[in-house]
């Protein structure tokens, strides 16, 4: 099975929108369920 390509999409006045194969872990190193596409907040970005 070939891997989805990440994709990260900068959104006006917004976070980013991460699609493709990527695995998101919180700070304990476990995983989140599994999602397409998921996004990032970016607050305090100057």
């Amino acid at each position: 099975m070939m891997s989805k390509k990440v994709q990260i999409k900068v959104m006006d006045n917004g976070g980013f929108r991460v699609t493709g194969d990527v695995e998101l872990i919180d700070m304990e190193g476990n995983p989140f369920p599994e999602k397409p596409a998921f996004s990032l907040c970016r607050c305090g970005n100057r």
